[in-house]
């Protein structure tokens, strides 16, 4: 799956982020991992792409804000994690 935008990390200026649309996120796991989505999280409340879709956009929800010590580094982590995908 190609994605042709190219924009920077809300969280950090150096990271640039190949996905133009919060439902972009989700489509680029199931293409790269197809049974992703039958999984579920948060006590079955959540599913994985939708839990994966908020930590890219805002960092784990525990950490505060998406600039916080903690989700700059999550955020980066996930974000790469996503673009490893679009590269298949």
């Amino acid at each position: 799956m190609r994605h042709e935008h190219v924009y920077a990390c809300v969280a950090c200026s150096h990271c640039c982020v190949v996905v133009a649309s919060s439902l972009q996120v989700p489509a680029i796991l199931a293409a790269a991992l197809p049974s992703i989505v039958h999984m579920r999280g948060e006590r079955n409340r959540k599913t994985v792409q939708r839990m994966l879709k908020d930590i890219y956009y805002t960092g784990l929800h525990m950490h505060a804000p998406p600039t916080s010590a903690v989700n700059s580094q999550v955020c980066v982590c996930v974000r790469a994690c996503v673009r490893a995908c679009v590269r298949e």
